[in-house]
């Protein structure tokens, strides 16, 4: 694992600016963020998002890459950021407006739109989005096997909950979840041909943040490109175990 002081401003700025036209780089002998305009040797254009640039590296980099092609925070990002922030808003009118503004086209805007008029929570969604950002970062960093010599963790938005207190947040999330996960087997169908055959499917439909906690919880696959997930046995059998909760 290599050692690299980290220009922490810089990649933020990158991870959130970047874009299909334009790109940062970030120079592994010296931590830099660098575009194709401060350094000639980069291409312009990638061939696609993650290519690695190869640049001269002298004896510090013996698979001759210097310059890495830094990803950008795309669109299902962001959205599952706001998911995951409304979730956490304690006044229960404005999640609800905010849940409704990021519905459909326009949703960035008018969340931004919603939240102007509200200092404190604008002010701590900034905060929430900037923690998602670093944390996307470090693991984006860890999968290139760079450890940073000044380490930057995400900060912490809306503190913790005490030994022995509940978390309301967590525990609506979580509430939601298997809301959804038994609206999901109510509507769901079992393959009859195909390598899935047997399998149980449901059409998507509900929340990344909801469907993405499901998958982490082991109660469902799914896959971007598809427009179904499939339930697994787990997944079934919590959704009938909820069923039977709110049979009269």
């Amino acid at each position: 694992m290599s050692s690299l002081q980290i220009d922490w401003p810089g990649l933020s700025h990158a991870f959130e600016s970047g874009s299909a036209d334009t790109h940062f780089y970030l120079d592994r002998e010296t931590g830099a963020v660098v575009t194709p305009n401060e350094e000639p040797s980069l291409p312009k254009q990638p061939a696609e998002v993650g290519e690695i640039a190869v640049g001269a590296t002298g004896d510090l980099h013996p698979d001759g890459v210097r310059f890495l092609h830094i990803p950008h925070v795309d669109s299902a990002d962001e959205y599952q950021d706001m998911e995951a922030y409304i979730v956490t808003v304690a006044d229960r009118q404005l999640q609800g407006e905010l849940w409704r503004a990021i519905r459909g086209s326009g949703a960035f805007r008018r969340f931004r739109d919603k939240l102007a008029d509200h200092a404190r929570e604008r002010q701590e969604w900034q905060a929430f989005h900037h923690s998602r950002v670093v944390r996307r970062i470090n693991e984006w960093l860890t999968d290139l096997d760079i450890h940073p010599a000044n380490p930057l963790q995400p900060p912490t938005t809306g503190g913790l909950p005490v030994e022995g207190q509940s978390d309301p947040a967590a525990e609506s999330q979580e509430l939601i979840e298997e809301l959804t996960l038994l609206l999901l087997y109510l509507s769901s169908w079992e393959e009859q041909s195909g390598p899935s055959q047997g399998a149980r499917k449901a059409w998507k439909g509900y929340t990344f943040t909801t469907l993405n906690g499901l998958e982490d919880r082991g109660l469902i696959h799914q896959s971007r490109k598809a427009r179904s997930i499939t339930l697994t046995e787990e997944g079934i059998a919590l959704a009938r175990e909820i069923e039977m909760r709110f049979r009269p």
